[in-house]
């Protein structure tokens, strides 16, 4: 998944069935399923990584479909990452990045270093789960210690087979804000641009609800400052195929920026609600 493919982040356009809820009691954690479907991302992920892409290598069980009931019980599934290791778990991550994008895991973060691009041009770095994760009733979270402050995005997405995606972004085009952008058929829409307080998007999260009053299943975009509660930001119709997803974190650079510094992630999980 590439944003260097999606529409601009400036055509701005509120997502029906979407709407802002604040405050909610912070569900209990737990664990949730793998799954086994690979990805192949052209371009952006040689040979050698593909051979990497392993389904299940945390001891997780793979799925046979999104019905939970298809899982035995006594499987103990869950994923999450410190960064503490200088070097990336490519049995669980596959890097994905244009030319020049360095990635760094020191002080329990990680680091991706993306070049000042050129006139017209994206540069960007991400990792991406090699197994497929069921997220119902479950969710993706992950501490933003560092985002990208001058034409850049930094972001958490989740990712069906079919290559579309929800994603929480702060972005910076301008002015910096907070977003959810989906991308479907190829077809990109923003919504809920809020403006960006550091304090308030330590941490973002992806939440699948089933047990929310829509006739659908929901998605939540939840967001908290360190140590603090977690926040609604919005929530939408589930819409993607499936919830069996990937999940990916990532940056990219659309423009110049004075005084680059890498963005930076930590402590990453993907949790049963």
């Amino acid at each position: 998944m590439k944003f260097t493919k999606r529409a601009s982040l400036l055509a701005l356009a509120v997502l029906p069935g979407c709407g802002a809820l604040l405050g909610f009691e912070e569900p209990q954690s737990g664990l949730p399923s793998d799954g086994s479907t690979a990805r192949q991302d052209a371009g952006a992920q040689d040979a050698d990584e593909a051979s990497l892409v392993a389904s299940g290598v945390d001891g997780s069980v793979p799925n046979a479909s999104d019905d939970a009931s298809s899982v035995p019980s006594n499987a103990v599934w869950g994923f999450s990452d410190t960064f503490s290791s200088p070097s990336t778990d490519l049995l669980r991550w596959s890097t994905h990045a244009s030319a020049g994008t360095i990635f760094t895991q020191a002080n329990n973060e990680l680091q991706i270093d993306v070049p000042v691009p050129g006139t017209a041009e994206t540069r960007f770095g991400f990792y991406e789960t090699t197994s497929t994760w069921d997220l119902a009733g479950a969710h993706a979270a992950v501490h933003v210690k560092q985002p990208l402050l001058q034409n850049g995005r930094i972001y958490i997405s989740v990712i069906d087979s079919t290559n579309d995606s929800y994603s929480f972004a702060i972005v910076n085009d301008g002015s910096t804000v907070a977003l959810v952008q989906k991308m479907e058929g190829g077809t990109s829409t923003t919504f809920n641009p809020t403006p960006y307080a550091p304090a308030t998007y330590d941490w973002l999260r992806i939440r699948h609800d089933h047990l929310s009053a829509s006739p659908t299943d929901d998605i939540v975009f939840d967001c908290r400052a360190n140590g603090g509660a977690w926040v609604e930001f919005i929530r939408c119709r589930w819409t993607l195929q499936s919830t069996v997803v990937k999940v990916s974190i990532g940056a990219e650079r659309t423009g110049p920026d004075p005084s680059p510094m890498p963005a930076a992630f930590a402590d990453f999980e993907i949790r049963k609600n």
